[in-house]
């Protein structure tokens, strides 16, 4: 493991920020997204219910970039309350939560546990008893 708690690394044209911490997990492969991405510094994922090509277009090259292929993430509609849901319990449908949970499991691919932050602070969270992982927008 690196000296360095925290990196940023350019995968594929886009920047990311990785934890030393989670590196080697097996099953857990994480990122951070920054704004930085093919040259260019307007990087955004898109809202949350925005489907448009290019959000989705950006999206896809940020799972492929954090090493999460064809994954997808487990969106949800994220509020300021105490709820966490588990990622594989909703499809189109998105609920109102902090955070989402997933089980690790070798081979069987489930949605990855997802959020976006503006004024909170970010939090991924791995389990390896458990096999579970999670990620929670933090507090303000």
């Amino acid at each position: 493991m690196s000296d360095r708690l925290w990196r940023l690394e350019e995968v594929a044209g886009v920047s990311l920020v990785r934890c030393a911490a989670l590196d080697g997990i097996p099953g857990v492969a994480h990122a951070f997204s920054t704004r930085l991405a093919f040259g260019r510094r307007d990087f955004n994922l898109g809202p949350v219910e925005n489907d448009a090509a290019e959000s989705a277009s950006r999206r896809e090259a940020f799972l492929r970039a954090a090493g999460l292929g064809d994954l997808r993430p487990a969106l949800i509609r994220q509020v300021h309350g105490g709820s966490v849901v588990d990622a594989e319990a909703f499809g189109a449908h998105l609920p109102e939560a902090d955070g989402s949970i997933a089980a690790i499991r070798g081979g069987t691919p489930s949605p990855v546990p997802a959020v976006r932050t503006a004024d909170c602070v970010g939090v991924l969270l791995v389990d390896r008893q458990a096999g579970a992982v999670a990620a929670d927008a933090g507090l303000p």
